[in-house]
């Protein structure tokens, strides 16, 4: 069980709460609202919440002179100050895919050397010749291609699982 022990810290716009033990899960964002929301639910769980208004702060915290270990980074991908999701693909050590910022064909180009693959879900992307489209644009950009579901039926299923052949990763686990 962990340690419910309460600290509080604060480090360059950022402020460390919870408990103290070696779980630290970075909250970044520039809502604080949503930030607050998530820290409560980390804390519960017995995490130490460290958060950050913003990408810069995220990243002086991080990257500085003296740089804070964490063990997750949650993060809001739209602020003003940051891009989010290309700060993630730079600093990742594994591929990362774009899920709801990617819906149809039309939001490939703009997430092209931002991240390493896109998320194709036949319910959202306009149905077998969407997904299609997606994963000749996909392809024609070198991004990696997945093909996932929501809670499809696996009647839906079964038809996104004819798309597998030519794509890197299937997770078509919802019904």
């Amino acid at each position: 069980k962990p340690n419910r022990a309460h600290c509080t810290k604060s480090v360059q716009g950022c402020r460390v709460q919870g408990a103290c033990m070696s779980e630290v899960v970075l909250i970044v964002g520039d809502d604080p609202v949503a930030r607050r929301l998530v820290e409560a639910m980390v804390t519960r769980f017995g995490y130490r919440a460290l958060t950050a208004d913003g990408g810069d702060a995220a990243l002086a915290l991080l990257l500085g002179e003296n740089p804070t270990a964490v063990d997750c980074v949650v993060l809001d991908l739209v602020m003003p100050d940051l891009d989010g999701l290309g700060e993630v693909s730079r600093h990742a050590r594994i591929p990362v895919i774009a899920d709801e910022s990617c819906k149809t064909v039309a939001d490939i180009p703009a997430l092209v050397g931002r991240v390493d693959g896109i998320n194709i879900k036949l319910a959202k992307c306009g149905g077998l010749r969407g997904a299609l489209k997606m994963i000749a644009v996909a392809r024609a950009h070198h991004l990696m291609v997945m093909v996932g579901c929501m809670i499809e039926s696996s009647l839906a299923n079964t038809a996104a699982a004819h798309l597998t052949p030519p794509v890197d990763i299937v997770a078509l686990d919802g019904a």
